[in-house]
């Protein structure tokens, strides 16, 4: 997975903090954070998918292997103690935690992609509003008007 500090706890709140003072910057850019967080999170699906199936690979392999050398060896192997000596793999241990740690990095951006509907929805929510005040108002109209031509010229 590419962990380029998109998932970082800084990065991460900047992402979900709103300017009430440039509030149509926040409209033009949430569109772009919801698709880049998307893609983010169809990646890390993506890994968990694999790492998932890694698993059940490593698995598979560990218990023929464990089978074939106790068939060569006349040993008695039974299913429980097949598995047992699976489980104890340091191979079989060690896939495991990565499948864990691919799962873990989806449910963060998963998280990450709620909080950024959240944060449109409440952008709608505020632009609404905000439109409401300036139609009863109309002195808020030229102040906010003169606002972005200030901006403009900045």
């Amino acid at each position: 997975m590419n962990r380029s500090g998109d998932t970082d706890l800084d990065a991460v709140l900047e992402v979900m903090e709103i300017d009430p003072l440039d509030i149509e910057m926040e409209y033009t850019t949430i569109g772009s954070q919801i698709a880049r967080y998307n893609e983010l999170h169809v990646e890390a699906l993506r890994e968990q998918l694999y790492a998932e199936r890694e698993v059940k690979r490593v698995r598979a392999k560990k218990q023929l292997f464990i089978r074939s050398h106790a068939a060569a060896s006349d040993e008695k192997m039974t299913d429980s103690r097949a598995n047992a000596k699976v489980e104890a793999s340091t191979m079989v241990q060690k896939i495991e935690i990565a499948a864990i740690d691919a799962r873990i990095e989806r449910e963060r951006l998963r998280g990450i992609l709620k909080t950024l509907e959240g944060k449109r929805d409440m952008l709608v929510s505020l632009g609404a509003h905000i439109r409401a005040e300036m139609q009863g108002n109309p002195s808020l109209r030229e102040q906010y008007r003169a606002q972005r031509d200030d901006d403009e010229d900045d």
